[in-house]
């Protein structure tokens, strides 16, 4: 049986992003009245407003109505779900100032920057706005918005525990946990987060035992495997580790890890109920 295995690597958010920390009518709640709005100066910076409040709202069918139609495609709602978990971190728009010419559009639009500075942040948005005012595009930029992500990623990981699990094939391919598992070898990948990270490195503890159908213990690990590998680019509190086990033959049984956090000095328990079928 082998020991978990360290894998290196930072969750991503795979979405155009844009931002503006509100509530879901598109206004902060606690936003200071220096951060009142004025009245917009011409149709794209109002379809550019437009856009933050649809994005802040939190309403991804508002959104898709001021978006033209490839946009629309793009923008599936998981990605607009990622961009709402940062348009929350970053807070209310304090003010946002166009800083270069505008570019028009072949076919008609205009293309226009904008660099916004949020409560938490600043971040540059360079938008595409067609004449009937729909957003044909938009893209977030510089090191705000790199932080902002850094931000919400982080956030979501605190607590110390197994975030994510799946059963891999041999080939690496991920699948769900209440797949039947064909091989009396039986690899796992999963994702825990919570981790405290000492001189760049973290350092877990995998112990792992495995009960049958009955309740009865078939296998201890006598080692607490030490999982060390070193903290990522972003220094997200999270670690993705793979590892396997045998089992007797078919049958339904559960996988018990106790993962423990040296550093931190704190463990967490994780169950998993699976079944080996011929």
């Amino acid at each position: 049986m082998s020991a978990p295995r360290p894998l290196h690597g930072v969750l991503t958010l795979a979405c155009v992003l844009a931002l503006g920390g509100c509530n879901k009518e598109g206004e902060s709640s606690n936003a200071p009245a220096s951060a009142a709005k004025a009245e917009p100066a011409d149709a794209v910076e109002a379809a550019v407003d437009d856009l933050l409040k649809r994005l802040a709202a939190g309403d991804y069918a508002k959104m898709k109505e001021i978006t033209a139609g490839a946009l629309s495609e793009d923008l599936s709602p998981a990605a607009y779900e990622d961009l709402s978990q940062i348009v929350a971190w970053l807070g209310w728009v304090e003010e946002k100032q166009q800083v270069q010419e505008d570019v028009p559009l072949e076919g008609g639009g205009t293309r226009r920057t904008y660099e916004i500075q949020f409560e938490k942040e600043e971040v540059v948005l360079e938008t595409s706005v067609l004449p009937d005012g729909k957003v044909m595009g938009f893209h977030f930029s510089g090191d705000g918005f790199y932080r902002a992500e850094h931000g919400v990623i982080a956030d979501q990981y605190q607590v110390f525990k197994v975030y994510d699990f799946h059963w891999t094939e041999p080939d690496g391919t991920k699948v769900a946990i209440e797949t039947p598992r064909k091989s009396t070898t039986v690899s796992y990948h999963l994702v825990v987060g919570g981790i405290e990270a000492f001189a760049g490195q973290h350092h877990i503890k995998v112990s792992k035992s495995l009960k049958d159908d009955s309740g009865q213990e078939l296998l201890v690990e006598p080692i607490e495997y030490d999982v060390q590998f070193s903290e990522n680019a972003e220094g997200i509190p999270r670690g993705e580790m793979t590892g396997e086990l045998d089992v007797p033959g078919p049958g339904r049984y559960e996988l018990i890890m106790v993962l423990r956090d040296d550093i931190a000095v704190i463990e967490t328990e994780y169950r998993v109920n699976f079944e080996v079928k011929p």
